[in-house]
C-alpha cells in the first residue's frame, strides 16, 4: 500500500513536470509569436509598389488585425505611417489614424507624434497640419475611425482652384476688337471728319459659382452668417469652413487691400463696402 502511494506520487510528479515545462515553453514563445509580424511586414515593404497603395493598405490592416496585443498593432501602423510618408501622404496619415485608434489599457498612455521631418513632407502649410490635428483629437474622443479617414481624404482633396488664361485666345479676341474699333472709326470719320478715341475693354475674371452663392447668402442675411451655416455650406462644396474663408480672403486681398470676410467668433461678417467694390469689378 505504501508503494502504491509513492507510485501515484511519482506519476503525479511526472505529469506536473511535463505540464510545467510545456507552460514555460509557451510563455517563452509569446514574444516570438508577437514578433512574427516583423518578417511579414518586411516582406510587404520590400515588395511595395506606390501604384498599388490600396492593396498595400489592406494587407497592413489585415496584418495588424491578426495580433491581439495592442502594442504589436500600434507598431505595425506607426511604421507603415513612416514608410508611406514619402510615397503617399494621405495614406501615411490614415495609417497614423489607425495608430491613434488602437485601444490603450492605460489612461496615461501618450501617443507618438508625427516627426518634424515628416511634417514638412505631409503638410503643405500650418493650416493643413492644424486641421489634421483636429481630426486626430476628435478621433480620440469619439472613436469614429471611418469619419476621421473620410475627413482626412477630404482635407487632401482640397486644392486651390487655378485660373488658367488661354493666351492665344485672348490675343485673338483683342485683335478682333481692334479691327472692329478701326472699322467703326472709319465709318464715324466719314460722317464727322474726326477719328474718335478707342479703348479696349478690360478683361475681368468672375468669381466662381460657390463664391457667388456664398456672397448671395451674406446679402440675404444682412452680411452676417453664423459659423454653422458657413460650415454646412463649405462641406456641401467639398471644403472646410476655415479653408473656404481663407481662400476667399486671399483671392480678393489685392483688390480691397484688407480682409473681406471677418471672423467675429460665432459668426462671419462680409464687409459690405468692400463687397460693393468687388461687384463693380465683376
Amino acid at each position: 500500500m505504501t508503494w502504491g502511494f509513492w507510485g501515484y506520487m511519482l506519476v503525479f510528479g511526472g505529469i506536473l513536470y511535463v505540464c510545467t515545462r510545456n507552460w514555460r515553453k509557451d510563455i517563452k514563445a509569446v514574444p516570438s509569436r508577437n514578433n512574427r509580424w516583423q518578417a511579414r511586414y518586411a516582406s510587404l515593404t520590400k515588395n511595395f509598389d506606390p501604384k498599388q497603395i490600396e492593396p498595400f493598405y489592406k494587407k497592413i490592416c489585415k496584418l495588424a488585425a491578426r495580433y491581439h496585443q495592442p502594442s504589436a498593432a500600434r507598431s505595425i501602423y506607426f511604421q507603415a505611417h513612416q514608410f508611406t510618408a514619402k510615397h503617399h501622404g494621405t495614406y501615411s496619415l490614415i495609417f497614423y489614424l489607425h495608430y491613434l485608434h488602437v485601444e490603450t489599457s492605460s489612461a496615461t498612455f501618450r501617443h507618438r507624434r508625427i516627426s518634424d521631418d515628416l511634417k514638412t513632407i505631409l503638410f503643405r502649410n500650418k493650416m493643413q497640419e492644424a486641421r489634421f490635428l483636429e481630426i486626430g483629437n476628435r478621433l480620440k474622443e469619439n472613436r469614429n475611425l471611418n469619419q476621421a479617414i473620410d475627413d482626412t481624404k477630404l482635407l487632401f482633396r482640397m486644392t486651390r482652384r487655378e485660373i488658367r488664361l488661354d493666351v492665344p485666345e485672348i490675343r485673338e479676341v483683342s485683335r478682333e476688337q481692334s479691327q472692329t474699333a478701326e472699322l467703326l472709326g472709319k465709318y464715324l470719320e466719314d460722317d464727322t471728319g474726326t477719328m474718335p478715341e478707342t479703348t479696349t475693354p478690360a478683361i475681368v475674371l468672375p468669381a466662381n459659382n460657390s463664391e457667388n452663392t456664398l456672397f448671395q447668402l451674406f446679402e440675404q442675411n444682412n452680411f452676417v452668417l453664423n459659423k454653422k451655416e458657413i460650415d454646412t455650406f463649405a462641406r456641401n462644396n467639398g471644403m472646410f469652413c476655415d479653408s473656404l474663408i481663407q481662400q476667399i480672403n486671399e483671392t480678393y486681398y489685392e483688390t480691397v487691400d484688407d480682409v473681406l470676410i471677418e471672423d467675429e467668433g460665432d459668426s462671419y461678417t462680409l464687409n459690405q463696402a468692400y463687397y460693393e467694390q468687388i461687384k463693380e469689378c465683376l
